[in-house]
């Protein structure tokens, strides 16, 4: 990270002054933050059994076949929980 490196018009940096700020800036973190709270309130708002099929199908990325074996449901009902508004 401290290695020298020079660019085209012969300025010198170390490596670790090239690479970008892997931590996000106050404002994107308050951002992150306050889109992340907003989600988790729509998704506490479901009800549990739209809440299942949501985390199953959206975070965990389950096909409905697989959910609607875990929820012990058909196919179809698997589907129209996914629909249904809270």
């Amino acid at each position: 990270m401290d290695a020298h490196i020079s660019d085209a018009s012969g300025n010198v940096r170390t490596l670790a002054e090239e690479l970008p700020d892997p931590m996000p800036n106050p404002q994107e973190a308050l951002i992150t933050a306050e889109l992340e709270a907003k989600i988790q309130a729509a998704i506490d708002s479901l009800s549990e059994e739209q809440k299942l099929v949501f985390i199953l199908t959206e975070i965990h990325g389950l096909p409905y076949s697989e959910v609607a074996k875990i929820a012990e449901c058909p196919v179809g009902t698997v589907a129209s929980r996914k629909k249904r508004r809270a």
